[in-house]
């Protein structure tokens, strides 16, 4: 069955796991990422749409009689749509394939795995569509095939977020010194009495 591969309006990348998956839920690991778009926007809107009726495609070619949830759902003044691809898939004969996804700039280069792509990105997804039955109801999973990052916000896990500012700092106080207190210390005055 030949798959055509579809391809997002742009939106705001939503916690991408598209360099390094996300093994939180799946020891080998999942492909992921969330694209947010304007809950008011045509685009949103034509996404759910399409995505919908692959959901009733599934209900009708599956004769199900439950419907699960499309892989969207509304958060504020937002709909956030997720894609996701399991990065080894077994067949029931017992192969493996290793997947990964393809990761460019806007000018289609290679984005190389040590640049952290982080939420607020601006991004493209390029997915394709899979009808599914399951005890929870018939649907549609969309399969990550690949990311094109047009606006990049770089993650940086050591930094807090915050710039320096005017107001209160600490280097205006005296340190007590309990506060360096030894973990031998600490647990000699925890024993005594109160």
């Amino acid at each position: 069955m030949t798959q055509t591969k579809l391809v997002s309006p742009i939106g705001k990348a939503d916690w991408p796991h598209i360099h390094t998956p996300d093994t939180r839920f799946n020891a080998d690991g999942d492909w992921k990422i969330g694209l947010r778009l304007p809950a008011s926007s045509k685009e949103a809107k034509e996404l759910m749409t399409l995505l919908d009726s692959k959901v009733d495609e599934a209900v009708e070619k599956f004769d199900a009689k439950k419907r699960a949830d499309p892989p969207y759902k509304e958060d504020g003044d937002e709909i956030l749509f997720r894609f996701k691809l399991k990065t080894v898939i077994r067949s029931r004969s017992g192969q493996e394939w290793k997947t990964s996804v393809n990761v460019v700039d806007s000018k289609l280069q290679p984005i190389p795995k040590s640049v952290l792509i982080g939420n607020g990105s601006k991004v493209r997804v390029s997915y394709n569509t899979r009808l599914y039955s399951a005890p929870m109801g018939a649907g549609v999973s969309t399969d990550l095939s690949g990311v094109q990052v047009l606006e990049l916000v770089e993650y940086n896990p050591d930094k807090s977020g915050f710039d320096a500012t005017d107001g209160f700092s600490a280097d205006t106080i005296q340190v007590d010194e309990k506060e360096n207190y030894t973990q031998t210390e600490t647990a000699q005055e925890e024993s005594g009495d109160f």
